[in-house]
């Protein structure tokens, strides 16, 4: 199922990337939590519904889009994800 024209994730920030090599700072500190999560289907259709690819859908496109999520979990069921910070 493809709804949108984008492919691929933008890269970093240029104004990450010019800090980096101005030199004007130290060394860049990442850090990154994952955490595992069980939530009800229904949370994460809601979630899907609201990101900014889903809202620029056309409405025949989202109601699509929806149906075809909802036909990939059963009502009330549970979904384990991996939740990355």
């Amino acid at each position: 199922m493809r709804y949108s024209h984008q492919r691929g994730w933008p890269g970093q920030p240029a104004s990450r990337t010019a800090l980096q090599d101005s030199g004007l700072s130290g060394a860049t500190l990442e850090v990154s939590h994952v955490r595992a999560l069980r939530l009800p289907a229904e949370t994460v259709i809601g979630a899907e519904r609201t990101r900014a690819t889903f809202l620029s859908y056309t409405q025949q496109n989202q109601a699509r889009f929806t149906a075809d999520l909802q036909a990939l979990v059963m009502p009330g069921s549970h979904i384990d994800l991996l939740q990355e910070t």
